[in-house]
């Protein structure tokens, strides 16, 4: 079935992932672990501006996701996406990357995220977000505070934003919960 074969895919791509060395894809860190929130689940958080999608192997890139997000996808989690300083020509993966990110992650993967958060979101990041909500109606949609959920500074790893202040204190534009996509 297709399932089995996608479940297949996916352990295929786990093994290959603890028997590569991902260093070159992981200096980048464009994706890692950090803590928890309010509700006790494991954030992630991926830097748009820290993924060099023109130079990067995207295979490489894709097994560095897997063994980062692996042990904690079959529990709830939350992704933080810093949209910061994000360049069109220099961090934006191609769509077949995206498509092929979209094919190997498991189920749990699409099941278990219960918030993404957006950091600095542009104004095209905005208007695919509000046009998921249509695709896909999320159970909440909020605006807030990122200070709210908990997180510490280095949650965006200590950076600054374009206009100078602290990620964590800047304006979460969506919180998408239970039911976003990937």
């Amino acid at each position: 079935t297709t399932s089995t074969s996608s479940e297949e895919q996916y352990e295929k791509h786990l093994r290959k992932a603890l028997a590569t060395d991902l260093s070159s894809a992981s200096r980048h860190n464009f994706i890692y672990k950090s803590g928890r929130d309010n509700a006790g689940r494991q954030v992630f958080v991926l830097v748009g501006q820290n993924f060099p999608a023109r130079e990067i192997d995207n295979d490489k890139a894709l097994l560095h996701v897997i063994n980062v997000m692996d042990s904690a996808v079959h529990l709830p989690y939350t992704l933080v996406y810093v949209h910061s300083n994000f360049s069109v020509a220099l961090n934006q993966p191609l769509p077949d990357f995206m498509q092929k990110v979209y094919e190997v992650l498991d189920r749990r993967y699409k099941k278990n995220i219960k918030q993404l958060v957006v950091v600095h979101p542009s104004v095209s990041s905005r208007t695919l977000l509000f046009g998921l909500r249509y695709l896909h109606p999320p159970s909440s949609l909020v605006r807030k505070e990122s200070d709210a959920l908990g997180c510490p500074h280095q949650l965006c790893g200590g950076r600054s934003g374009a206009d100078g202040r602290p990620l964590q204190s800047c304006v979460v534009a969506e919180v998408l919960a239970q039911s976003c996509l990937l």
